[in-house]
């Protein structure tokens, strides 16, 4: 079935790659998203990111897989991380 007939028990499993992480931006990717430096990636980061979203090339303070531009990689990246302590 798909989404849009009526049936019980309809389940979805997602699976999301984001590429173009290097091995060592996944190491550091924990304290990546906590953009205000209270050591906890919470709401208020997310709420900066964001604020920085699509701002077009060099943005480093948003950039969190460092492919220069804040996107919707950067934001499942975030997404990862959310509710971790560094």
């Amino acid at each position: 079935m798909n989404g849009w007939n009526a049936a019980g028990n309809v389940l979805y499993d997602v699976t999301w790659d984001v590429e173009g992480l290097c091995t060592s931006q996944v190491a550091n990717l924990g304290c990546a998203g906590n953009f205000n430096n209270d050591e906890v990636i919470n709401i208020t980061d997310l709420l900066i990111l964001l604020s920085l979203f699509d701002c077009g090339w060099d943005c480093p303070d948003g950039d969190i897989t460092g492919d220069g531009q804040v996107n919707v990689a950067d934001l499942l990246a975030f997404l990862g991380v959310f509710g971790e302590s560094c």
